[in-house]
């Protein structure tokens, strides 16, 4: 073999090992399955902003919850707050058949604007237990509560099979409740102000961290 060829072969090896090295294509971590390694809990993440998208390219009809968190005061925005959010997908699952039922799919989180502002993007919840429904924590510097917000549709709008007995409503009723239209789009949007005097305050509940922490120690591999 004269010297060209065994150059080129040597080349050609180095070209091959180089590619190998090359990193993994980045998945998000609302594509990871738990135990993967990157993933972090729905709960744990980072947000980035006013704006979270849960349930990019699932299946369904396109949702949006937006508005504002007050402070208990009722009137005073509550700025840069978090929020962690999850609901059911358009099939009224939390979790796919064989991964943890402890931990839902569609989550995620955000950080309220100076104004107290939010933009919630996912799909349509289907129906899971009572009506569809979006659980809420909201975090500030001093403490954390928690609430839910029942979706139901504006009279004669076109909704999904599984809402059919949902009964419609003109305007919000109650605190926990969110009419549901048409947007421009062709999806669907809904407006809801969370006003912290009238969420349950978390309480220490040892039960409960045990479980998040246990579920943080089998499931989290962040690198």
């Amino acid at each position: 073999m004269t010297r060209h060829w065994i150059r080129t072969f040597a080349w050609l090896g180095l070209a091959v090992a180089i590619m190998s090295l090359k990193p993994a294509p980045y998945v998000p971590p609302w594509k990871r399955a738990p135990g993967s390694t990157g993933y972090v809990l729905p709960w744990n993440r980072e947000p980035t902003g006013d704006r979270v998208d849960l349930a990019p390219g699932e299946p369904g009809p396109r949702f949006v919850l937006s508005g504002r968190v007050y402070d208990v005061d009722g009137r005073t925005p509550l700025g840069h707050a978090r929020m962690y959010v999850y609901h059911a997908d358009a099939q009224g699952n939390y979790a796919r058949p064989g991964d943890p039922a402890d931990i839902p799919r569609l989550a995620g989180v955000l950080r309220t604007s100076a104004r107290g502002e939010f933009f919630i993007h996912s799909v349509l919840p289907g129906v899971a237990e009572g009506p569809p429904h979006i659980h809420v924590r909201i975090s500030s510097d001093e403490e954390s509560r928690v609430t839910m917000v029942n979706l139901v549709p504006y009279p004669g709008t076109v909704m999904p099979r599984g809402w059919s007995h949902v009964e419609p409503h003109y305007r919000a009723v109650n605190p926990f409740m969110a009419v549901v239209a048409r947007d421009s789009s062709g999806g669907y949007r809904a407006v809801h102000d969370f006003k912290y005097d009238g969420m349950t305050l978390v309480t220490p509940d040892r039960a409960r961290d045990s479980l998040m922490r246990e579920l943080t120690r089998r499931w989290e591999r962040r690198k």
